[in-house]
């Protein structure tokens, strides 16, 4: 019995493992939302919040999420900062 039940839980396993990867070599964008859009990656598109409000994410942790309205809310992210 538990040999079976191992059996059918391992494919669910291995799409979990894959997804908790490092930060891969050739990121282009990171943002951690974490009160702001700034990009932490080593390309620096910040992003400019137009309209949008920092809000607690799922977990609840504060300034962790933007919420858009529905209207004329964006992030600009196209381009970089200066330096």
């Amino acid at each position: 019995m538990f040999a079976r039940l191992l059996i059918c839980t391992l494919p669910f396993l291995v799409p979990v493992a894959s997804i908790a990867q490092p930060i891969a070599n050739g990121l282009q964008l990171y943002y951690k939302f974490n009160g702001d859009a700034a990009d932490f990656s080593p390309n620096g598109f910040d992003g400019l919040v137009n309209g949008a409000v920092l809000v607690p994410d799922e977990a609840m942790n504060p300034n962790s999420a933007y919420f858009f309205d529905g209207g004329n809310d964006f992030i600009d992210m196209s381009r970089p900062k200066k330096g």
